[in-house]
């Protein structure tokens, strides 16, 4: 099971919010502490992950260039939509042997690298802009929130 943990914060209600829905769902793959091997429970996951990765990428994305932080982790993200697009063609083709301990293992070496490594990376690099230009920061932060607001209205769709 994936828990919520306050390391993960990022002091961005909106992100921190998707990065919980994505453990909630990556929790699915746990019944009563057992780990689901019903296909299409599974099939129904991915789905769900890849449509919140999107959104998230999106989300996650504005925030990178607002804060103009260095790397945009476009790598990352195509990594995790392309392994998670190849478990769902490992379903279509029947190559189901332990697809479940396979999903599991990568999205705990997912969480472990995103959450925290590159979200705490850029929670260190965001606290440091603000300091540095707390003016622009404050001027600038209402266009952000209203694009913010834009994508995370979308997730509720």
């Amino acid at each position: 099971m994936f828990i919520w943990a306050s390391t993960y914060d990022t002091g961005i209600e909106e992100l921190d919010s998707v990065h919980k829905n994505i453990l909630e769902i990556a929790s699915g793959l746990f019944d009563g502490g057992m780990l689901v091997k019903d296909l299409v429970v599974i099939e129904k996951i991915i789905d769900k992950l890849l449509f919140y990765g999107k959104k998230h990428e999106e989300l996650e994305q504005k925030l990178l260039l607002y804060y103009k932080y260095p790397n945009n982790c476009e790598a990352e993200f195509i990594r995790f939509h392309n392994s998670l697009k190849s478990f769902k063609q490992d379903l279509a083709d029947k190559i189901t042997d332990s697809i479940s301990i396979q999903l599991l293992l990568f999205l705990k070496n997912w969480i472990i690298c995103h959450l925290t490594i590159h979200t705490q990376n850029f929670k260190t690099y965001k606290s440091s802009s603000e300091k540095a230009n707390s003016g622009v920061i404050a001027i600038e932060d209402t266009n952000l929130k209203k694009s913010i607001g834009s994508i995370t209205n979308q997730y509720s769709s």
